[in-house]
């Protein structure tokens, strides 16, 4: 990575292990989970430019433009593979080669490029509303990036495919620029969710969590894969009325690092009495980062819909939008 200045980033370990097989050097799975600001800096330590080759699917594409501005925000420059229909990059490199798989890398579209390609649509059909919300959809990505003359000049790619001034766009960035600066301050970092997470995880398993408390939450609230595990072990537990069982829990884990975790969380001091009253902070925490995440998400599905000009589907989005955002108003 650091000699090719490069990193091509899968999701899973199949693919990664065809492309290295293949020859191809720099590759690296997120192993289907969601991609993290940690193992965005990581890369960073690495490299200056990552490709994401997720697979070529729906879901795919939705997991590439969740996992690019998180890659943004870490100063990295990011594209995006074409797999010209291929499911993933293993069946790519199994049908056509590695010769093949470099040619689609050398020719790898600019992040930017790519969200265009998915959410801008006929401009020609969209009426001023519908280009407002194409916007919005861009503000995640817009927001994330760290140099001011790489955002200005996406900005100008978005204005020019969409048909709007520079300045209507640029006004939109710099109307949002507050409210993600309030949502940073509300948001906890990575490192301060990680100990949100396990300070939960710490209580409920030392039997100091009541099952009102436990089930303000779900498994999306938790960002790494083995504290999901482990509070969805925990949840099911409580709800039915069962005593927490650290051997129970452990025949149902996946792998030696959910081991390890569960052993770290069972092994810690007892929590006092300070450190309880800071757990309902926690869960609030952790409550807040999924409602801000889940609205993103549900934004770019209202533009999903939009194009497709399923109406209905739109206001059904547009309507948990609303709900999300009163629910994040209580949290405040």
């Amino acid at each position: 990575m650091r000699r090719i200045d490069r990193a091509i980033l899968v999701e899973g370990y199949f693919d990664a292990i065809a492309i290295d097989h293949a020859g191809v050097p720099g590759v690296v799975a997120s192993m289907g989970t969601s991609l993290t600001s940690g193992q965005a800096s990581l890369l960073r330590r690495f490299c200056t430019k990552v490709v994401i080759a997720y697979d070529g699917d729906d879901a795919g594409r939705h997991a590439t433009l969740r996992a690019a501005p998180v890659l943004l925000s870490a100063g990295l420059t990011v594209s995006a593979l074409d797999l010209q229909g291929e499911k993933d990059p293993d069946s790519l490199v199994q049908k056509h080669g590695a010769d093949r798989f470099l040619e689609l890398l050398g020719n790898a579209t600019d992040i930017f490029e790519f969200a265009l390609r998915e959410w801008a649509g006929d401009v020609t059909k969209l009426s001023g509303r519908e280009k407002s919300e194409r916007v919005e959809a861009f503000m995640s990505l817009l927001n994330a990036v760290v140099d001011p003359i790489v955002r200005s000049n996406a900005i100008q790619k978005i204005a020019d495919e969409l048909r709007l001034p520079f300045e209507a766009v640029s006004s939109k960035v710099r109307g949002k620029s507050t409210a993600v600066a309030d949502d940073k301050r509300l948001t906890p970092t990575s490192a301060e969710r990680m100990n949100a997470e396990k300070s939960v995880l710490r209580a409920a398993l030392q039997g100091k969590l009541n099952e009102s408390l436990v089930g303000r939450l779900h498994e999306d609230c938790f960002e790494e894969t083995g504290c999901k595990t482990i509070f969805s072990l925990i949840k099911s537990t409580l709800q039915a009325g069962n005593p927490i069982d650290f051997r129970e829990i452990q025949t149902h884990l996946r792998g030696d690092a959910e081991a390890t975790l569960l052993s770290e969380l069972t092994l810690s001091d007892d929590i006092d009495d300070e450190a309880l009253q800071r757990i309902g902070q926690n869960i609030t925490a952790l409550e807040s980062f999924y409602l801000r995440r889940r609205k993103l998400e549900i934004q770019r599905e209202i533009v999903e819909a939009a194009k497709r000009g399923d109406s209905q589907r739109e206001a059904e989005l547009d309507a948990e939008r609303a709900r999300l955002s009163r629910m994040l108003n209580t949290l405040k």
